[in-house]
């Protein structure tokens, strides 16, 4: 049971650190700042929750629209 919670955080980390590269390097937020805040997995790690914040918050949901758009 503790390799898979130290698996969960690593993993999450990663997640963490490679999703802000691509959101900072390939995707547009015209006159926003857009941040990762958290990760999650499901315990079979099928599939995740992203947290994000977003600044000025009145960009909120044209951020979503983008990030929407950009699933992979």
């Amino acid at each position: 049971m503790l390799f898979m919670n130290y698996r969960n955080l690593r993993l999450t980390k990663v997640f963490e650190e490679e999703l802000s590269k691509i959101i900072e390097k390939e995707l547009e937020f015209p006159g926003a700042l857009v941040t990762i805040t958290s990760v999650g997995f499901s315990e079979k790690l099928e599939h995740a929750n992203i947290g994000f914040s977003v600044f000025p918050s009145d960009k909120a949901e044209e951020s979503l629209k983008t990030l929407n758009e950009n699933k992979f």
